[in-house]
């Protein structure tokens, strides 16, 4: 599993826990065990651009430089945790 996504997973449970607490909190109670978990979505499979990039190639120099864009990556996660109430 990818390392990012992993984080981003935990964060979304340690959250799902944490709203579920505040939720319980004024009825005197709080979270129990986990009875479910669901991962919202699924990761997008990745695109394959071998192909097209070789006819490229293949149509131009074989002196080819390729562009590196420095940048940020956003990750998220979802999920959907039923617990038990104590």
């Amino acid at each position: 599993m990818e390392p990012n996504l992993e984080l981003a997973l935990q964060a979304a449970a340690a959250n799902a826990k944490a709203n579920a607490d505040a939720l319980l909190k004024p009825f005197g109670k709080h979270v129990g065990a986990v009875l479910t978990v669901v991962q919202s979505g699924a990761p997008a499979p990745p695109v394959k651009y071998a192909r097209a990039a070789e006819a490229s190639l293949d149509a131009h120099s074989s002196e080819t430089s390729t562009e590196i864009s420095t940048g940020q990556i956003s990750v998220s996660a979802s999920v959907t945790i039923i617990f038990s109430i104590e």
